[in-house]
């Protein structure tokens, strides 16, 4: 099995960047567009507490280059207030809020789960009905990602 492996960061609206990463000059909304263009990856991270617009999505997609891919994180509605329970609407909600729109730069759905024993992958019971790739995160109290 071969596989492509990305190099990203998780997000790209961050102003302690602004000055170090960001030259003087980009402008927040250009921020996507120079980041897109020195990684091949960034992990949306405003999916996680709120649905957005299907235009969103498709600008998104406009504005970075060929062969670049979005890791989109779902609603922390789904993973932490209703933890996996009952999520058929939520789930629906989500991928009606527009993120196909993004084509052939949506790459992996990321579930980041909270720090708790009882939510974790291994109990993860969503079964998804799309041919999507996904994949998952817990983070430790402290805010550290777990592997």
């Amino acid at each position: 099995m071969t596989g492509t492996i990305r190099i990203g960061i998780s997000g790209w609206t961050y102003p302690p960047w602004r000055g170090r990463f960001y030259p003087k000059g980009v402008v927040q909304a250009r921020e996507l567009d120079y980041a897109s263009r020195r990684f091949r990856s960034i992990e949306v991270n405003g999916t996680f507490y709120g649905l957005q617009k299907p235009g969103v999505f498709a600008d998104w997609r406009a504005r970075t280059p060929e062969g670049f891919v979005f890791a989109v994180k779902a609603s922390r509605y789904i993973t932490h207030t209703r933890r996996l329970n009952d999520v058929a609407t939520p789930l629906a909600n989500f991928f009606a809020s527009g993120l196909l729109h993004l084509g052939p730069k949506l790459g992996p759905i990321l579930w980041q789960f909270p720090p708790t024993p009882n939510a974790s992958a291994s109990r993860c019971t969503v079964r998804l009905e799309l041919e999507l790739r996904w994949a998952s995160s817990s983070r430790a109290r402290g805010g550290d990602a777990l592997v």
